[in-house]
């Protein structure tokens, strides 16, 4: 049988892992998260004075209204 002596580093390793794993690595994933979402919205190929009002038939405004 195995002594308690020789299963405390074990269960303090277990006992940090679990700490690092609910402390330390969230608030990473956050950073790097918004990083990669800040990356997809470039909005630099989009030309915003171009673009102009959508244009919407009266009837179909009051159809939609019944």
């Amino acid at each position: 049988m195995v002594e308690f002596k020789e299963k405390l580093p074990l269960i303090i390793a277990g006992v940090a892992l679990t700490a690092v794993a609910f402390v330390v690595i969230p608030p990473i994933i956050n950073k790097v998260s918004q990083k990669v979402y800040r990356a997809q919205s470039d909005t630099s190929d989009i030309d915003f004075d171009n673009m102009g009002p959508e244009v919407v038939r009266k009837e179909q405004d009051t159809q939609d209204e019944e």
